[in-house]
């Protein structure tokens, strides 16, 4: 099972974060996790040299997992509207789950879901669990 954890810093993504980490049932050390950061900008991959923005983002969760339930995800840093890069990028991985919180840091545009939640809900062939 390969799970998409889409991440911002936000303390929704911390959340969500949270949440995987206590919910060893559901989230098992034997499947493959990739952290994604999605900075706004131009279209183009990131990667070793990617977005700088996204390093402490992407840092911060890995550790978070490693120390809380000894999980070791890859990170990815892309660059473009997230709303379309996280379902895209979770489709040409074959991941087989989305995970994200329910806002970030753009604000609370909706009492229900942020804007990027929204969009990926609407684009995504993949499975998406939001935490809140």
């Amino acid at each position: 099972m390969k799970i998409l954890l889409a991440v911002d810093g936000s303390p929704f993504s911390r959340k969500m974060l949270i949440y995987v980490a206590s919910n060893e049932k559901w989230f098992r050390r034997e499947f493959t996790y990739i952290l994604l950061h999605v900075a706004q900008g131009a279209p183009g991959r990131g990667g070793a040299s990617g977005d700088s923005r996204s390093e402490p983002i992407l840092d911060e969760a890995a550790h978070f997992l490693r120390d809380q339930v000894s999980f070791d995800a890859v990170k990815m840093s892309l660059q473009g509207k997230p709303a379309t890069v996280i379902p895209d990028f979770a489709r040409r991985q074959e991941c087989n789950l989305i995970v994200m919180g329910s806002h970030g840091y753009r604000g609370l545009t909706s009492l229900v879901l942020g804007s990027v939640t929204q969009g990926v809900l609407t684009s995504s062939h993949v499975p998406v669990l939001v935490v809140r």
